[in-house]
């Protein structure tokens, strides 16, 4: 058997329905002789069979959810190389691949070894004030905007040491191949195959129409700083998970991480075919 010790995730609050996958995820994993471990989140769909979570103890690790709940369980998995598999019962689910009604005998095949491992990057992001740090990893996206208002910021961008522009927009978002189908999508960016080390650069409702996305290494180093200091109130963003102020003065600093994420899909996975049922392409 291919995995021995699996955790089992959702996000706090789950629904009837999410509670129920796992509940039957549970029970098939257990009855099929793998050690089962479970978050807080899920204490009390079956006590009787699941363990307390502890990340090291894993092998792999089955979300139930939507994409948002895959994003925190990566974040957290990624630091310990434990590969992620998604249950879609969210809305698009990009990231989620099985279908509860398939639930049991996807997950028999990938327990017999029959699934595609696909490695994502993350990006670290990193908003230094005076001698102070603080760092998130974002899957998908690090975005920077005005949360308060609706008022045009003006920041800086350089790459690598060297200035890429100067720019006036309601914001930036930063993202990975993984988060180009995401809130990028709609701000008009470039769909980017996940396998690419590539980071596309969204500008936000840009002041002039020659402002559009740019696609850089993955590698390269960005840095991004304010130009109007006077205005109040822009975010930073990471998944859309977590914030952080962004005030005058602050720098932020935004590179690949190391670690990278598995992702584990079933054999018939392919890219293109989520991209035709997700976004309703013609085939």
């Amino acid at each position: 058997m291919h995995f021995q010790r699996i955790g089992l995730l959702a996000k706090p609050g789950a629904s009837d329905a999410n509670r129920a996958t796992l509940y039957e995820a549970a029970k098939y994993l257990q009855a099929c002789g793998v050690e089962v471990f479970c978050g807080s989140e899920v204490i009390g769909v079956a006590t009787s069979v699941l363990t307390s979570l502890t990340w090291p103890d894993l092998d792999l690790v089955v979300v139930v959810g939507g994409d948002g709940s895959m994003l925190n369980a990566a974040r957290l998995a990624v630091n310990h190389g434990i590969p992620v598999v998604g249950v879609n019962r969210g809305n698009l689910g990009f990231l989620t691949d099985i279908s509860p009604s398939q639930l049991t005998g996807q997950l028999a095949e990938i327990l017999k070894g029959n699934f595609q491992r696909e490695e994502r990057f993350l990006l670290t992001g990193t908003i230094v004030r005076g001698n102070r740090e603080t760092s998130y990893d974002a899957l998908n996206d690090i975005v920077l905007y005005l949360g308060s208002a609706a008022h045009l910021i003006e920041f800086s961008i350089e790459i690598d040491g060297v200035l890429m522009c100067r720019q006036r927009a309601d914001g930036i978002i930063v993202t990975t191949p993984t988060g180009s189908t995401a809130y990028s999508l709609s701000a008009g960016g470039p769909i980017l195959y996940p396998g690419l080390s590539a980071i596309a650069l969204v500008p936000m409702m840009p002041h002039k129409l020659t402002s559009r996305p740019i696609v850089i290494n993955a590698n390269a180093k960005i840095v991004i700083q304010l130009e109007n200091l006077h205005v109040q109130g822009p975010l930073v963003t990471f998944d859309s998970q977590q914030s952080l102020n962004f005030d005058a003065g602050d720098v932020l600093k935004i590179e690949q991480k190391v670690q990278r994420l598995s992702l584990i899909h079933p054999k018939a996975y392919n890219y293109f075919t989520t991209l035709r049922d997700k976004l309703h392409w013609e085939s």
